[in-house]
């Protein structure tokens, strides 16, 4: 069995990396990083943390803190998280997550997500991207 498609899709999966960072549309996250990465979205930008990875009955748990730097109130969002595979370093994997929780504008919200199948000890980074808003509100005028 040839080995080039093998390649090619490597190389395509770095490209999209590539493209993905200079859009700022995707940030990596590393277990006990201080700070924000900020995030570009279609209504502006968020600020992304890594909080917290523990064990989950399904493999890890992942806190993030989430900042919505705009000024509606975004009721919902859907976001890609990568990692590395623990048996193949040289593979990332990606799944697409839904956040429920209400994100107040111009406020941090902590956000609890799963990985199943992933063990907290392997998650050396985490790659979020493609944060989309789903949902918005507007404050209301008093």
């Amino acid at each position: 069995m040839s080995t080039k498609p093998a390649a090619a899709h490597s190389e395509l999966r770095k490209l999209r990396k590539d493209v993905r960072k200079l859009k700022g549309d995707s940030v990596s996250l590393t277990p006990g990083s201080e700070g924000y990465q900020a995030i570009r979205h279609q209504l502006g930008s968020a600020t992304l943390s890594l909080k917290e990875v523990k064990a989950h009955d399904k493999g890890s748990s992942i806190t993030l803190e989430i900042g919505n730097l705009t000024s509606v109130v975004i009721t919902g969002a859907t976001m890609e998280i990568g990692y590395q595979d623990p048996s193949d370093g040289s593979v990332e994997r990606s799944s697409k997550y839904d956040v429920q929780q209400t994100l107040e504008a111009g406020k941090a919200t902590k956000v609890t997500l799963i990985m199943e199948g992933v063990n907290p000890s392997a998650v050396t980074y985490i790659r979020v991207s493609d944060f989309q808003p789903t949902g918005i509100r507007l404050i209301q005028a008093n």
